[in-house]
């Protein structure tokens, strides 16, 4: 399912490129990174969240190229790739400094996070923070709020929206 989700998307990557072309970056590369975005959207998706797929891919490719462009601005040259062989022994750039994966995609989210709860007053952040950081079940935590679970499912829902809306 996840690689249909990839394939069937790929023209999106293309068409958020295209609104980079003139940053002075390689239209490849930010394919490259956008592919990135839609690959980690594919991982990320749950149908159960009433998200359409193209509406989650569309912001984590955008996240990808625009930390890609930071990046690329930031230290003003070509980003090596993490595959790419560094020593005459073939060990890759991830190998030698102990990149792991599933640490960056934390901290993105981390990040993310950050700037999207900014909008969340206290009662709204404590849900999330409880929910998605936590752990804390959707039964356990409408038990604990005193509220039914739907009620709490509907208020998580608008919680996430108005996030979307602020980290867009």
């Amino acid at each position: 399912m996840n690689e249909e989700l990839v394939l069937n998307n790929m023209p999106l990557v293309g068409h958020i490129a295209k609104k980079y072309w003139n940053t002075g970056c390689e239209y490849e590369d930010l394919v490259q990174e956008g592919s990135i975005g839609l690959i980690m959207a594919a991982a990320q998706f749950d149908p159960e969240y009433g998200c359409r797929f193209t509406t989650l891919a569309g912001v984590y490719i955008e996240n990808r190229i625009r930390m890609y462009l930071r990046r690329e601005k930031k230290h003003n040259r070509c980003v090596m790739s993490l595959d790419q062989e560094m020593t005459e022994d073939g060990r890759r750039l991830e190998e030698i400094i102990g990149f792991q994966p599933d640490e960056f995609e934390a901290v993105w989210k981390l990040d993310y996070l950050e700037r999207a709860a900014k909008v969340l007053n206290k009662e709204e952040w404590e849900l999330v923070r409880r929910y998605y950081i936590d752990g804390v079940t959707q039964a356990e935590l409408a038990r604990q709020c005193r509220i039914g679970q739907s009620t709490l499912g509907r208020k998580l829902q608008k919680i996430l929206a108005k996030m979307r809306r602020a980290a867009e």
